[in-house]
């Protein structure tokens, strides 16, 4: 009875393997759907909103669906793996606000530096615009830019890659999880900005294992950016072209690029240390509501000498354990040095080359080579 309880017990946490599955079924599941979408009459797909609507939904939800495809084939408890069963309150959600809005006011000049610098060189956005004339439209774009990608999109980066990735250690599931997230965009408009979002939400979520707190993050993110839009359509003459142009401001040059340049780079600064006090202050009232210390669940600590219980990853399967400090961080260390799997490395490095590969047709295109 014992073995067949074994036998059909889950695992808590998506594994290396786990992440990279989840990476090839999106690539796999976004194509089959893009082929399918591309046999719909074209005067549906070229219908205005309703087709955009339909087809950017789908394709944001099949973030979810993946992970949640992967944790039952792969028997991974799909609320656990992807930290949905911790608690969240009203602190957390406020200090999900805040984050989101430093990021985009202290960390948004260093990608406007990197998009004047590709101007520049010729670089010319191709991005396509959205139109937003009515409160109703405006609603839709919510659901479908704000709340599909906040969910989606946090439960396979976030709950499934960087959970994943954090076999190989937390600079790697924390970087490699950002640069996935950040090249899946497809475009260099948002490499940036999606790059450094990735690492404050990664952060975030591999210290407390909270998916929620990512997702606050990660909605107030893009809506603040459609409802921006939609506000500005009140001033829109409608005079405004929709060709592709030059991101740069009039008589820009590299001089003032490199002013720009320092001036990013304080903010930066700035925007750091002021999310560093946050995060504490997140980690804290995580740990509060949750009863659980924010520390890897690989590691183990010492209280006035005596061993405190904490848990370790056994063949992908975490377990109860107490173990002394130096055994467990030696073991964490032993499987993080090990190399990836050969079918696990080659998994990964198709799906990093599918995503790499997408965002170098766009920043061609921007170039006018393509």
């Amino acid at each position: 009875m014992m073995e067949n309880n074994l036998l059909n017990a889950k695992k808590k946490k998506f594994g290396l393997y786990e992440a990279a599955l989840a990476l090839i079924l999106y690539i796999v599941f976004t194509n089959v759907f893009s082929f399918f979408w591309g046999m719909v009459p074209r005067e549906f797909r070229k219908a205005p909103y309703a087709a955009y609507f339909i087809a950017q939904f789908v394709i944001e939800m099949l973030f979810a669906v993946v992970a949640y495809v992967v944790a039952t084939t792969r028997r991974v408890d799909f609320v656990k793996g992807i930290g949905a069963d911790k608690k969240i309150n009203g602190n957390l959600v406020l200090y999900g606000v805040l984050i989101s809005f430093i990021c985009l006011i202290f960390f948004g000049k260093i990608t406007d530096v990197f998009m004047y610098f590709l101007s520049l060189l010729g670089y010319v956005s191709d991005s396509p615009s959205i139109e937003i004339n009515n409160f109703g439209i405006y609603l839709i774009y919510v659901l479908v830019l704000c709340v599909a990608p906040a969910i989606g999109e946090e439960f396979l980066f976030r709950g499934a890659v960087a959970s994943g990735l954090k076999e190989k250690g937390m600079k790697v599931a924390l970087i490699g999880s950002a640069l996935i997230f950040s090249f899946m965009h497809g475009t260099p408009d948002q490499t940036i900005h999606q790059f450094i979002i990735g690492l404050v939400i990664g952060y975030i979520f591999l210290k407390t294992g909270n998916i929620w707190i990512g997702v606050i993050v990660h909605f107030i993110n893009n809506f603040t950016s459609v409802t921006l839009m939609y506000v500005l359509s009140f001033f829109d003459d409608g005079s405004a072209s929709t060709e592709a142009v030059s991101m740069l401001p009039d008589g820009y040059d590299w001089l003032n690029l490199f002013g720009d340049l320092i001036y990013a780079i304080v903010m930066a600064v700035l925007g750091y240390i002021i999310i560093r006090r946050i995060v504490r202050k997140v980690f804290a009232e995580h740990q509060a509501i949750n009863n659980e210390n924010v520390i890897q669940e690989s590691e183990t600590i010492k209280v006035d000498g005596v061993e405190v219980e904490t848990t370790v990853t056994i063949d992908g399967e975490t377990q109860e354990n107490v173990a002394s400090e130096e055994n467990v961080a030696g073991a964490q260390a032993k499987k993080e040095k090990e190399l990836i799997p050969l079918p696990i490395a080659i998994m990964f490095a198709i799906a990093g080359a599918y995503f790499a590969f997408m965002w170098g047709v766009s920043l061609l295109v921007g170039f006018g080579v393509v």
